[in-house]
């Protein structure tokens, strides 16, 4: 199973999806019928899980494969996931403490249809919002146009 732009789909990915404003991981890929029927599903489909760090054990939504080129799904590239690294530890800072054994969203701020923040929501037990953290991007970031 490929990203629209033709690599390779891996289970544990860092991704970009809901039109490039969520962040997720791929869970599990459902690409032969066996797979899917497992499911419960009629064909071809991927798990994408949107909390962070990436376990695999909280679950996720199921999209259908001609799905996933409208959601904009597309890997991090390098550069992308070293800036979500470094903006993690700022809202840590800003949080005040580790983000170390808690559960998290991570989105895109967007505005004029680029990615201006990192947003940082924190879920309590009960995977409820519990404290939302903006860091803006810096003004030296690779452009992270959002597809309309």
């Amino acid at each position: 199973m490929n990203y629209p732009d033709g690599s390779l789909i891996r289970t544990g990915d860092l991704i970009w999806w809901d039109y490039g404003a969520g962040t997720g991981y791929v869970g599990e890929i459902m690409e032969d019928q066996k797979a899917y029927d497992a499911w419960g599903l009629e064909e071809p489909s991927l798990e994408l899980n949107n909390v962070h760090p990436f376990d695999g054990s909280s679950g996720g939504m199921v999209y259908p494969l001609w799905v996933l080129e409208i959601e904009g799904l597309r890997k991090f590239s390098d550069p992308e996931r070293q800036e979500l690294e470094l903006a993690l530890g700022e809202a840590s800072q800003r949080a005040g403490r580790s983000f170390e054994g808690l559960k998290y969203v991570v989105r895109a701020g967007i505005e004029n249809c680029k990615q201006v923040t990192w947003i940082f929501i924190l879920l309590g037990d009960d995977w409820q919002a519990i404290e939302r953290i903006v860091v803006p991007r810096p003004p030296e970031s690779l452009p992270h146009p959002v597809p309309v």
